[in-house]
Protein backbone atom coordinates (compact mmCIF):
# COMPACT_ATOMS: atom_id res chain seq x y z
CA UNK A 1 0.00 0.00 0.00
CA UNK A 2 3.07 2.28 0.78
CA UNK A 3 4.54 1.88 -2.53
CA UNK A 4 1.11 2.51 -4.14
CA UNK A 5 0.39 5.76 -1.93
CA UNK A 6 3.60 7.13 -2.87
CA UNK A 7 3.06 6.95 -6.85
CA UNK A 8 -0.17 8.92 -6.17
CA UNK A 9 1.68 11.56 -3.72
CA UNK A 10 4.17 12.21 -6.91
CA UNK A 11 1.66 12.59 -8.97
CA UNK A 12 -0.34 15.15 -6.76
CA UNK A 13 3.00 17.00 -6.45
CA UNK A 14 3.18 17.59 -9.66
CA UNK A 15 -0.12 19.47 -9.54
CA UNK A 16 0.71 21.33 -6.05
CA UNK A 17 2.99 24.22 -5.98
CA UNK A 18 4.27 25.66 -2.65
CA UNK A 19 5.07 29.22 -2.22
CA UNK A 20 8.27 30.53 -1.69
CA UNK A 21 7.61 31.15 1.90
CA UNK A 22 6.41 27.79 2.33
CA UNK A 23 9.69 25.49 4.30
CA UNK A 24 8.31 22.36 5.55
CA UNK A 25 7.45 19.04 3.13
CA UNK A 26 8.82 20.88 0.43
CA UNK A 27 11.08 19.25 -1.37
CA UNK A 28 14.67 21.27 -2.47
CA UNK A 29 14.26 23.13 1.17
CA UNK A 30 15.42 23.33 4.48
CA UNK A 31 15.49 24.15 7.67
CA UNK A 32 19.00 26.07 7.26
CA UNK A 33 17.03 28.21 4.48
CA UNK A 34 14.37 29.37 6.51
CA UNK A 35 17.00 30.33 9.55
CA UNK A 36 18.61 32.11 7.03
CA UNK A 37 15.96 34.17 5.54
CA UNK A 38 14.32 34.55 8.93
CA UNK A 39 18.01 36.25 10.16
CA UNK A 40 18.02 38.55 6.67
CA UNK A 41 14.43 39.84 8.15
CA UNK A 42 15.33 40.14 11.85
CA UNK A 43 18.93 42.55 10.55
CA UNK A 44 16.79 44.56 7.93
CA UNK A 45 14.50 45.70 10.24
CA UNK A 46 17.25 46.68 12.72
CA UNK A 47 18.72 48.40 10.13
CA UNK A 48 15.95 50.45 8.82
CA UNK A 49 14.20 50.62 12.57
CA UNK A 50 11.08 48.80 11.74
CA UNK A 51 8.97 46.34 13.36
CA UNK A 52 9.41 42.29 12.02
CA UNK A 53 6.39 40.05 12.75
CA UNK A 54 7.40 36.48 12.19
CA UNK A 55 4.45 33.31 12.01
CA UNK A 56 4.95 29.95 12.22
CA UNK A 57 2.26 27.83 11.81
CA UNK A 58 2.66 23.83 12.60
CA UNK A 59 0.19 21.76 10.80
CA UNK A 60 1.68 18.49 12.53
CA UNK A 61 -1.52 17.88 14.76
CA UNK A 62 -4.12 19.04 11.99
CA UNK A 63 -3.36 16.46 10.04
CA UNK A 64 -5.25 14.10 12.40
CA UNK A 65 -8.59 15.81 11.20
CA UNK A 66 -8.53 15.73 7.91
CA UNK A 67 -11.91 14.95 6.54
CA UNK A 68 -12.27 13.54 3.11
CA UNK A 69 -14.72 15.54 1.73
CA UNK A 70 -12.74 18.46 2.28
CA UNK A 71 -9.69 17.02 0.67
CA UNK A 72 -11.16 15.95 -2.50
CA UNK A 73 -12.65 19.13 -2.71
CA UNK A 74 -9.93 20.86 -2.60
CA UNK A 75 -8.21 18.55 -4.97
CA UNK A 76 -11.23 18.84 -7.76
CA UNK A 77 -11.24 22.77 -7.23
CA UNK A 78 -7.18 22.26 -8.74
CA UNK A 79 -8.17 20.15 -11.65
CA UNK A 80 -6.82 16.92 -10.36
CA UNK A 81 -7.44 14.20 -12.44
CA UNK A 82 -10.86 12.46 -11.86
CA UNK A 83 -8.74 9.19 -11.65
CA UNK A 84 -6.44 10.43 -9.11
CA UNK A 85 -9.51 11.86 -6.70
CA UNK A 86 -11.94 8.67 -7.27
CA UNK A 87 -8.40 6.52 -6.13
CA UNK A 88 -8.20 8.69 -3.24
CA UNK A 89 -11.77 7.96 -1.99
CA UNK A 90 -12.08 4.90 -2.39
CA UNK A 91 -8.37 4.25 -0.25
CA UNK A 92 -10.08 6.37 2.55
CA UNK A 93 -14.14 5.59 2.49
CA UNK A 94 -15.62 2.39 4.51
CA UNK A 95 -12.42 1.45 6.10
CA UNK A 96 -12.40 -0.74 9.01
CA UNK A 97 -10.07 -2.10 11.85
CA UNK A 98 -9.53 -5.28 13.49
CA UNK A 99 -7.80 -5.52 16.55
CA UNK A 100 -5.51 -8.19 17.11
CA UNK A 101 -5.03 -9.96 21.20
CA UNK A 102 -2.85 -12.68 21.02
CA UNK A 103 -4.28 -14.99 17.57
CA UNK A 104 -7.27 -13.81 18.06
CA UNK A 105 -9.09 -10.89 16.31
CA UNK A 106 -12.00 -8.51 16.87
CA UNK A 107 -15.18 -8.70 15.06
CA UNK A 108 -14.31 -5.24 12.43
CA UNK A 109 -14.88 -2.06 13.69
CA UNK A 110 -15.90 0.68 11.06
CA UNK A 111 -13.30 3.41 11.12
CA UNK A 112 -14.91 6.69 10.03
CA UNK A 113 -13.66 10.35 10.50
CA UNK A 114 -11.61 11.26 7.24
CA UNK A 115 -8.38 10.46 5.99
CA UNK A 116 -6.54 7.53 7.23
CA UNK A 117 -3.50 7.87 8.70
CA UNK A 118 -0.11 5.86 8.25
CA UNK A 119 1.16 5.11 4.11
CA UNK A 120 -0.90 7.99 3.34
CA UNK A 121 0.03 10.43 5.76
CA UNK A 122 2.24 12.28 3.23
CA UNK A 123 -0.80 12.57 0.49
CA UNK A 124 -2.58 14.72 3.41
CA UNK A 125 0.38 16.67 3.99
CA UNK A 126 0.32 17.98 0.21
CA UNK A 127 -3.33 18.63 0.20
CA UNK A 128 -3.39 20.97 3.73
CA UNK A 129 -0.48 22.48 2.17
CA UNK A 130 -2.23 23.72 -0.95
CA UNK A 131 -5.33 24.52 0.83
CA UNK A 132 -3.04 27.26 3.69
CA UNK A 133 -1.33 28.14 0.31
CA UNK A 134 -4.96 29.02 -0.80
CA UNK A 135 -5.79 30.90 2.50
CA UNK A 136 -2.73 33.25 2.49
Amino acid sequence: MKLFTGILKDKLEKQITNAEEQQGCTKGRSITDAVFKINQIKEKAIEFGMPAYICFIDLTKAFDRVRLGYSLNILIENETPTSITKILHNLNNNNVTKVRAGDEFTENIPTPGGIRQGDTSELNRSKDLQKVEELS
